[in-house]
């Protein structure tokens, strides 16, 4: 048998003692090796994303034919699916507890509608991307099923144990995911007499990647997702992949070995699918599953640190962190961020608290100010989000609401005030405008392509009231994007100035998604530069972050050797050669491209 000596080095280091289990694995590799892809897609495309719920959006999934128009329009050339593989009938954690991995919800359709959608986007140039959930399925799908009743073989698909000792050991170091909601990382299942670990919720259960085979069921599931023509996988909840008795069971050394062997059987089996990994912990912990340029990992990790970045940017008008944060990481060559500004979960206020306290913040009365600034609670704030699993005993809580809402438009729209629209338009620009910046792949969140406020509608559903995510999980607008594309609302002005941005990202170069970048202190905190760089050439975004007129010292130009100053690509302002400082707007950004000696 042909020798594949890295992943069989990989899956050793896992399953020393499984070499009946590696025999099989090694043998559907060689029976499903690809051929040689030289440069996959999305290491050249300029991508530019959007995640939508599929239902909210268009109610199912063949109907996303009729939208294609709204797709080329925005240039979107991948679409993020969200949840839509066959979940169960209650609670269902927004479709992250599924029952078959091989099969379509029914409420969005059949798997043959999936696949006529594939086949009918790639035919336009759109890319598709759907979730992979790998650390939990449902206790309904086959495997649990098969469990529950009685086999061995399937019981150990999962980590189970006959009696409360070895759970009770666990919980004393492994932290709980949701406290609220559970008091331990153990479900007891009284039909089989096990304690099983149910790290979510009761009805999602972990799988047991000890156990080689659930391992190599997951990659053969890798592998259908390329056969129905999937173009990205979004790896969910990996940081808690493996257990080990004793340490918190999240990001350990076996978790990046198990992102190693993803790679490398993706590499030789379905290289054209781009693996982006989900990891909502601490940023030095999530640029690790990038792994190394000797040791690769994810192709692409959500940059989830930006968006708590760029909203404490917004709220306190001040650029220090955002500077300080977009030089902490030197990427491998292979790899770079998804970026977005919001989605369809909550924003977790977790800040990187050295760069806090030497910029003079303290990091707890920090994060209260955040909190009751973005619910709207802190005097002078435009925000309208809302407080989520808010904890009376610390005060901590996390923030919900659309992106229009957290940056002032329903306050505006509320109050009837013009002038506040106005800087609520700009401020929403100048956000964009450093998401497609700022070094990797920029992913819109549906609705605030628009400028899509805050639905309260949840409250009338009783699956829903108690969720308050729902504020930011509306049905897409139609109406309201029918009165944007006539210019019968301001908020036009939004979508028009994100297809502005949309359009240089895939016209300039340096604005690859791998280009990398380094942030330029100008020591004036209104002010964020960024700079962009392949040899001689330069792209430099100025970002006003502030609401008043700045001015902007041009001395860092002659500093960094830019010896050729063009005209701005977003307005054409023109700097002289002469010019030593500039006068900036209230959120008024410029990308000016450069040369150097």
């Amino acid at each position: 048998m042909k020798s594949y000596p890295l992943i069989e080095t990989l899956f050793d280091a896992l399953y020393p003692q499984s070499q009946e289990a590696k025999k099989d694995f090694m043998l559907f590799i060689k029976q499903h090796e690809a051929t040689s892809v030289e440069s996959p897609w999305y290491t050249y495309t300029p991508i530019v994303a959007m995640t939508l719920y599929v239902d909210l959006f268009s109610n199912d999934i063949l109907s996303l034919k009729e939208k294609l128009s709204y797709f080329k329009d925005l240039e979107i050339n991948l679409i993020h699916l969200m949840p839509l593989l066959k979940t169960r009938k209650d609670e269902n954690d927004g479709g992250y507890a599924v029952v078959d991995f091989n099969d379509v919800d029914e409420k969005f359709g059949t798997k043959d509608d999936l696949l006529d959608i594939i086949n009918y986007f790639h035919k336009h140039d759109i890319k598709l991307m759907i979730d992979f959930v790998l650390n939990h399925i449902a206790k309904e799908h086959q495997w649990s099923m098969n469990a529950m009743q009685g086999d061995v073989l399937y019981q150990n698909y999962f980590m189970m144990f006959d009696d409360a000792f070895i759970p009770s050991q666990f919980d004393l170091t492994v932290p709980l995911v949701i406290p609220e909601r559970k008091k331990t990382n153990f479900t007891y299942i009284e039909s089989m007499s096990k304690y099983v670990y149910t790290s979510f919720s009761d009805y999602q259960w972990d799988l047991n990647y000890k156990n080689p085979y659930v391992l190599i069921d997951m990659l053969k599931q890798l592998y259908t997702f390329s056969k129905w023509g999937i173009d990205m996988v979004r790896l969910d909840a990996i940081p808690f992949m493996w257990k080990t008795i004793g340490t918190n069971c999240r990001n350990l050394p076996e978790v990046h070995v198990l992102m190693r062997l993803f790679r490398a059987f993706r590499d030789l089996t379905c290289p054209n699918v781009a693996l982006l990994g989900e990891a909502i912990v601490e940023p030095d912990e999530i640029v690790k599953y990038f792994g190394t340029d000797e040791a690769p990992e994810c192709d692409f990790m959500y940059d989830a640190n930006l968006m708590v970045d760029l909203w404490h940017t917004v709220a306190t008008q001040d650029g220090r962190l955002l500077t300080s944060d977009a030089n902490r990481f030197q990427l491998p060559k292979h790899a770079t961020w998804l970026n977005y500004i919001r989605c369809h979960d909550d924003i977790g206020w977790g800040l990187n608290e050295e760069a806090l306290r030497s910029q003079g913040f303290d990091p707890f009365m920090h994060k209260q100010f955040l909190i009751s600034f973005f619910n709207g609670s802190f005097e002078g704030s435009f925000s309208k989000g809302i407080d989520y699993q808010k904890n009376e005993q610390t005060h901590d809580a996390r923030t919900n609401g659309m992106f229009a809402s957290l940056a002032g438009i329903e306050d505006a729209k509320d109050q009837q005030a013009s002038m506040l629209f106005d800087l609520s338009i700009n401020r929403i620009k100048m956000l964009n405008g450093l998401l497609f910046f700022y070094q990797g792949a920029p992913m819109i969140y549906a609705g605030d392509d628009i400028g899509m406020i805050n639905d309260t509608s949840y409250l009338e559903d009783d699956t829903k009231k108690d969720d308050s995510r729902w504020i930011h999980r509306p049905f897409y607008d139609w109406q309201l994007y029918d009165n944007i594309m006539h210019q019968k609302d301001q908020r036009f002005e939004i979508y028009r100035d994100l297809k502005q941005l949309i359009a240089l990202r895939k016209k300039e170069p340096l604005l690859s998604p791998f280009t990398n970048q380094r942030a330029i202190n100008i020591h004036n905190s209104d002010i964020v530069v960024l700079e962009k760089r392949h040899q001689k050439d330069g792209l430099i975004g100025i970002f006003n972050v502030s609401n008043k007129t700045t001015s902007l010292n041009l001395s860092f130009m002659k500093e960094y050797g830019y010896t050729k100053i063009q005209k701005d690509l977003i307005q054409g302002r023109k700097i002289l050669k002469t010019q030593s400082s500039m006068i900036l707007a209230p959120y008024e950004i410029l990308f000016i491209p450069v040369k150097t000696a």
